[in-house]
């Protein structure tokens, strides 16, 4: 996938700010070592001792909610307008949903769950290639095809309320019930960008003509496979810096957006959480950067923002 910066749809100024981002990235890379010392030193320090992989395979849970890119302490200020329970801090085994996958799910076989899944990283077809975890599951519901919202250019939690209920059905049909026969694994996309305070930037990236075909988000759904030049992410903070002209702007439209997309799918998990038996527990994969040492969204490095995220059992 290109780099962003590399596009002429974006103004010198945006082009040097979006290459200054990746600098910075490989400036983080040929530090990782001293990044993962950091890391174990801020896990102690906000009591992240337990590993999150650890707790997902003890099994001491009958539905897992998972909230893709989703930080640590944006979910504690916001989770108790939605839910009571107990929060504690755990330690992703990944950075990226890629990872995270492939060091929780691939490991093992998985035939008492059912995964409903709105990325497409989990799917009976391998649309990742070298990601194949989606045959390990009792079934996988890719409400990621089904239930992707064209306008938005992603999946509401609304869908995946929908697809889980759907399944419950299903379930009974084949003579099983949830939670004694099998547990759920359920996998929102947010509060991982496109996001809905901003509809009107996705609007001008999809209807943008040197950008048709070449968004890998949109064209994923269209043909079933990641192609294209540019991750509507990036183009999405682009088109943001070449209309604020600030850095700083940016930052600020960013996380205020991101906390929407938090809101936004725990009230959709609240409402789910409150009509499925048994013990409910919500995490996710990794978290997000939200313009900390000068980045955004989730690059693959081992940084407290990414690898520190939330294990709330809901009371």
């Amino acid at each position: 996938m290109q780099d962003p910066s590399s596009s002429n749809i974006f103004s010198t100024g945006t082009r040097l700010w979006l290459t200054s981002m990746k600098y910075r990235y490989l400036l983080l890379r040929f530090l990782e070592p001293m990044l993962r010392k950091a890391l174990a030193w801020r896990s102690s320090k906000v009591g992240a001792h337990v590993s999150q992989k650890e707790l997902i395979w003890d099994g001491e849970w009958d539905a897992l909610i998972i909230l893709d890119a989703c930080r640590y302490d944006a979910f504690s200020k916001v989770i108790h307008e939605f839910l009571d329970g107990e929060l504690k801090p755990v330690l992703s085994p990944a950075s990226m949903t890629t990872g995270w996958l492939k060091e929780v799910w691939e490991p093992g076989t998985w035939r008492n769950v059912i995964y409903v899944s709105a990325t497409p990283m989990v799917s009976k077809r391998e649309v990742f290639k070298g990601l194949n975890v989606g045959s390990r599951f009792l079934d996988v519901i890719e409400v990621w095809d089904r239930g992707w919202d064209e306008n938005l250019s992603t999946v509401p939690p609304s869908s995946v309320n929908l697809a889980v209920r759907t399944a419950l059905t299903k379930l009974k049909l084949r003579g099983l019930r949830y939670p004694r026969d099998c547990k759920l694994v359920i996998h929102y996309i947010q509060p991982h960008a496109p996001y809905i305070t901003l509809q009107h930037v996705v609007r001008a990236i999809r209807s943008n003509e040197a950008l048709r075909n070449e968004v890998v988000d949109i064209n994923l759904r269209r043909v079933g496979k990641p192609t294209g030049k540019f991750s509507i992410d990036y183009l999405l903070i682009g088109f943001l810096r070449n209309t604020l002209r600030s850095g700083k702007d940016v930052r600020k439209v960013i996380r205020e957006a991101y906390l929407e997309n938090l809101r936004w799918v725990l009230k959709h998990a609240a409402e789910l959480a409150s009509r499925l038996k048994g013990r409910v527990v919500i995490t996710a994969d990794h978290g997000e950067l939200l313009g900390e040492y000068g980045l955004y969204f989730h690059p693959d490095l081992p940084l407290p923002e990414l690898r520190i995220v939330p294990w709330f059992t809901v009371r």
